[in-house]
């Protein structure tokens, strides 16, 4: 049954604010710098370091979308950094 299938990160949502915070918390405590730089069509860029992270400009995150942002990440913080 539906029940029985397992989550699929694609069904979970996640607001992009929170993704934020999640990213800014983790930054923060590293002492790494986060910030916007520049708004584009489609998305947003923000700067992780020396590296810039582009963000869609959507309120919410699908699962494997924010699983996509957080290993972008990881080539700033450390792999797995977000488990």
């Amino acid at each position: 049954s539906m029940l029985d299938a397992p989550i699929r990160s694609e069904y979970l949502m996640a607001k992009k604010r929170d993704v934020l915070k999640i990213i800014k918390a983790a930054a923060d405590s590293r002492s790494i710098e986060f910030s916007f730089l520049r708004h584009g069509a489609g998305h947003d860029t923000w700067r992780l370091g020396t590296k810039n992270i582009p963000i869609p400009r959507h309120a919410e995150l699908d699962g494997s979308l924010t699983i996509l942002l957080f290993k972008e990440c990881e080539k700033v913080f450390g792999n797995d950094w977000w488990r």
